[in-house]
């Protein structure tokens, strides 16, 4: 089984790396892609920018001022073997360099007749060409990039020509394929071969419309498929991804033969298949010698464990009535298996002594965890709103009506100067003339209630003669009265806290002065009505000031005011502000408005 596991893992890990080889060929595809099209577009760019900074030029007829233009482009771009600049007719007026790559000069021509430049006169846009050899000294392959140069009243007054050389990009992508069996193929918009492992684009122009590889791309184009398996008329099979760029219109795929994978694929499931068949034969021989072996050994051992057993039980010596030929641990297990056996009866007795103790605890703990439970719930029970309503006393009656389920004790809790329960609430002069007359009683049981290190109150619980507490009921009421303190503390804070809200905005509101609050945020949270008169008319209610942006538009439409002076001011690079209102329908006035805050 282990030689099968491992197998299975070899097989998945070269599964695993196929998958892998596959899915970097498909990258592979895309970089080439991506480089592709970034290298043709920059190209591109450089002859639209050119064409409109050399207009005014053209149209001044500074042929001179151009050709350094040209020139500067060629010497930063020197994938342009030559760039030409001409009238509306096509007749070519001014081009650089003088001289072909084979030293013969260079003269004027006429592309009125190419395709591409009649394409132009149509669209009136940059225009790429197929791919061609290029004309007049050199064998090049060339692709043409050209763009219209229009006037200021936008008509088109000549054209800017590029012949773009591929052998730099031809050079680029072979050298990213790597592996002797794979290749690329790039084609241009008419299926000419740009790249291709069979066709020399020096010498001649290659058309694969009728390619199988061509047909499947176009039957496939929208469906998201980027791979193919595809077989030659040789017999060879190939892994073939590929991409269809947009802009230029050209086609790439590289193809990998499936045989350099599979290869591999196949050596190694047949290698992991004989491994395996050799080891089941040297494991499942070794094993039955083994195991015939053993087998009369244990088959002697049972029969003398047997009669041994029946022994025990009847208390009698059973004597060895033959000798086990075997490992030596198997006559010592023989030697030591009356020992086991006392053992074993000894354990079951401290076993069931265990169990019956363990049981005990189990209930105490139960218990336990049920008094810890109602102490929990009556807790929960306690944690009430402190924003309502109620007086305090009338909030302590509340919480003690809410744990009356929980406890068997009549509370009474004394806070400031009243006597609470959850029945009755009185108010008393001192604690002690409290109990005297509503709780005569032996004792009373008395915890704390307590603010940080500062004690506030009482909580009491009167105990008859006959009447105790146990540990549970002291840790309940020392935990009711904690958290009965935490939660008048945050009463006290919540009163205090709305007391002197309510003088803060009292205070705010009677101010001669406009204020307004805003968050981090930039929301509003505030705005007095002094404020709120200055910023209000009757084409803009001050309801719709939400934010900071609100703000701005509002005082722009309704001040004599500039955006940059109002981001200066709220951008605290100004202290001040001085407004006035568009509107002289009603009493001119000045406003003035200085920054206090920047934000609350």
């Amino acid at each position: 089984m282990s030689i099968v596991l491992l197998g299975i893992f070899q097989i998945y890990h070269v599964k695993t790396l196929v998958n892998e080889n596959q899915n970097s060929q498909i990258r592979m595809t895309d970089f080439l892609e991506d480089y592709i099209k970034n290298y043709v577009q920059q190209h591109e760019r450089i002859i639209q920018t050119m064409s409109q900074n050399i207009s005014q030029l053209y149209e001044q007829k500074d042929y001179g001022k151009i050709k350094e233009k040209l020139e500067e482009v060629k010497e930063n771009y020197p994938g342009f073997l030559n760039l030409y600049v001409g009238d509306k007719s096509g007749h070519s007026l001014v081009f650089f360099p003088d001289v072909y790559s084979d030293g013969a000069k260079r003269e004027s021509l006429d592309f009125s007749d190419r395709s591409y430049y009649k394409e132009l006169l149509r669209k009136k846009d940059t225009v790429i060409s197929p791919i061609f050899h290029g004309r007049g000294g050199t064998d090049k392959l060339l692709v043409t990039i050209v763009s219209p140069i229009f006037n200021d009243d936008g008509k088109m007054q000549g054209y800017i020509l590029g012949g773009l050389d591929l052998s730099e990009l031809e050079s680029y992508v072979k050298s990213r394929i790597l592996g002797k069996a794979s290749h690329a193929v790039v084609l241009d918009q008419d299926y000419n071969a740009i790249i291709h492992p069979d066709v020399d684009a020096r010498t001649e122009i290659a058309n694969f419309s009728d390619s199988p590889v061509v047909k499947y791309m176009q039957k496939e184009k929208g469906s998201g498929k980027r791979s193919m398996s595809y077989k030659s008329d040789n017999g060879k099979s190939e892994f073939i991804t590929y991409a269809k760029l947009s802009n230029p219109d050209w086609t790439i795929w590289i193809a990998n033969p499936t045989t350099v994978i599979t290869n591999t694929y196949k050596k190694s499931i047949l290698t992991i298949l004989i491994f395996v068949f050799i080891t089941s034969i040297v494991v499942v021989t070794a094993s039955l010698i083994l195991t015939h072996r053993l087998e009369r050994v244990i088959r002697a051992l049972l029969t003398y464990i047997k009669d041994y057993t029946k022994g025990y039980q009847k208390k009698k010596t059973v004597e060895v009535k033959q000798t086990i030929q075997g490992p030596k641990e198997m006559e010592q297990l023989l030697i030591y298996f009356n020992d086991l056996m006392e053992e074993i009866s000894d354990g079951r007795e401290k076993l069931m002594r265990l169990n019956a103790d363990l049981e005990k605890r189990v209930q105490e703990r139960t218990a336990n965890l049920e008094n810890k439970n109602n102490e929990l719930s009556a807790v929960n029970k306690l944690i009430t709103s402190v924003t309502s309503e109620r007086d305090m006393a009338h909030f302590i009656q509340h919480c003690l009506q809410d744990i009356t389920e929980f406890t068997q004790f009549d509370i009474h809790v004394f806070y400031q100067d009243k006597a609470v329960t959850s029945r009755e609430i009185h108010a008393i002069p001192d604690y002690q003339t409290y109990f005297n007359a509503f709780t005569p009683s032996a004792s009373q049981l008395v915890e704390p209630i307590v603010f940080g290190n500062s004690r506030k109150g009482f909580l009491a619980v009167n105990l008859d003669k006959d009447q105790s507490v146990t540990g549970n009921d002291r840790e309940f009421l020392q935990t009711f009265a904690r958290s009965l303190a935490i939660m008048l503390q945050n009463k006290e804070l919540y009163e205090l806290y709305r007391d002197k809200h309510a003088e803060l905005e009292a205070v705010l509101e009677s101010m001669f002065e406009g204020i307004m609050l805003l968050d981090n945020q930039q929301q509003i949270k505030y705005v007095n009505e002094f404020f709120w008169n200055i910023i209000e008319n009757e084409s803009h209610s001050s309801a719709a000031l939400k934010n900071m942006d609100d703000v701005r538009k509002r005082f722009t439409a309704m001040f004599e005011v500039e955006e940059e002076t109002l981001a200066s001011f709220f951008n605290n690079e100004d202290g001040e502000l001085k407004l006035e209102y568009k509107k002289r329908d009603r009493e001119d006035r000045l406003l003035y408005a200085q920054q206090v805050f920047r934000c609350i």
